[in-house]
């Protein structure tokens, strides 16, 4: 009888050990997932999703070459990207509040903006260009526009760049690009100023009678900003090293020339 009753408390024994073992492996692996889940990388980014061919949201989908770009060199750094879209004072707004990492729309890298914003090696270059009418034999370079009417958008780098270029240029501002370039196909003024890559894109896909005048009278490069702190010093230095990896391989190339019909934009003109 004594032998029977140890037996089974020998078998009670094993099925408690048994059951804390499995309980110990399931905590284990809860913890282990925990752990994936707290090391998992999020980058969140902004754009305007009304920047073509940069930054453009169709049917609930954000595409674009800057957009592009970022979700590559995310996807070299191991992030995942969340991305937040509004217009580009709010982007910047939100940049300097901390409630974004990083803008993908077009930054130019500026003077004004390195004071302020830590940036990531350039990834393309913009460069204020003009504009006219394809049939418009008077208009060749750029001197050839002392008097005559350009089409900018208010407010824009451009009519900014336009204006400190030449001021015998008269610079006609509108409220958006539409109808500045519309005014210049229907040559109701002499050209129209904005920045060489988009203008390509425009071109191509309205099929607009228009020709570039000479080359760009300004350059810049395109980054992507981060706070000057020491988290936006690392995630600059480690954007910059993904960046001209994707450039000396070739794939920021690529992204160009799929948006910017068969142009190079990585490379300053």
């Amino acid at each position: 009888m004594k032998r029977n009753i140890m037996f089974v408390l020998s078998i009670i024994s094993l099925l408690i050990a048994l059951s804390a073992c499995s309980s110990d492996s399931t905590t284990s692996e809860a913890e282990a997932d925990n752990d994936e889940t707290e090391e998992k990388k999020v980058i969140k980014a902004g754009a305007t999703g009304q920047s073509f061919p940069n930054s453009i949201e169709e049917d609930g989908e954000l595409t674009g070459f800057d957009v592009e770009v970022l979700e590559a060199v995310a996807d070299e750094l191991g992030y995942e990207v969340d991305w937040v879209t509004t217009a580009f004072d709010g982007l910047v707004a939100q940049l300097d509040t901390g409630k974004l990492d990083t803008i993908a729309n077009v930054m130019q890298i500026t003077d004004e903006r390195v004071e302020k914003y830590e940036f990531s090696t350039p990834y393309s270059y913009v460069g204020s260009t003009i504009l006219t009418h394809e049939d418009n034999d008077e208009i060749n370079d750029l001197e050839d526009l002392k008097g005559k009417t350009v089409a900018a958008v208010a407010d824009s780098m451009h009519a900014k760049n336009l204006e400190n270029y030449d001021s015998d240029i008269d610079v006609r501002l509108y409220d958006n690009r539409d109808a500045a370039i519309l005014d210049a196909v229907n040559e109701r003024v002499d050209g129209y100023v904005n920045a060489k890559p988009g203008l390509i894109a425009t071109v191509a896909k309205g099929d607009y009678p228009l020709k570039f005048v000479g080359k760009p009278f300004t350059s810049n490069g395109v980054g992507f900003p981060f706070l000057q702190d020491e988290k936006g010093a690392e995630r600059a230095e480690e954007f910059s090293k993904a960046v001209d990896k994707l450039l000396d391989d070739g794939t920021i190339r690529e992204i160009s020339e799929k948006y910017f019909n068969g142009e190079d934009i990585t490379v300053e003109e």
